[in-house]
């Protein structure tokens, strides 16, 4: 023996069902939405992280190549003002060590 259902609760089981269905399409679709931004987001993390690498890339070879310079200009300055440099400069600009006799002391 069949039982027939009642046209009012089959409609109100399908409306439900409607319902459902609604909230997981909305789900759904909140969650596409979700993984799309994020996706998004982790190309724009990846590219500032390439940017900065090339960044501190370049910084790096800019310190190394100011570290060089500076070795070679206290190699310079130690070079100019080494003692026999100062002595033949004193030479040639006619400048003398004077004696004992000429040496004043103040107090």
């Amino acid at each position: 023996m069949m039982h027939a259902v009642s046209p009012s609760i089959s409609k109100k089981s399908l409306a439900r069902g409607q319902i459902a269905i609604k909230d997981r399409i909305n789900w759904l679709l909140l969650l596409v939405v979700m993984v799309f931004f994020s996706a998004l987001l982790l190309i724009f993390v990846k590219y500032q992280n390439q940017q900065l690498y090339i960044q501190l890339h370049n910084l790096q070879a800019e310190a190394q190549h100011i570290h060089q310079e500076k070795n070679m200009l206290t190699l310079e300055k130690a070079t100019l003002s080494s003692l026999k440099r100062v002595y033949q400069y004193a030479d040639k600009q006619g400048m003398r060590v004077p004696n004992s006799r000429s040496i004043v002391i103040i107090d």
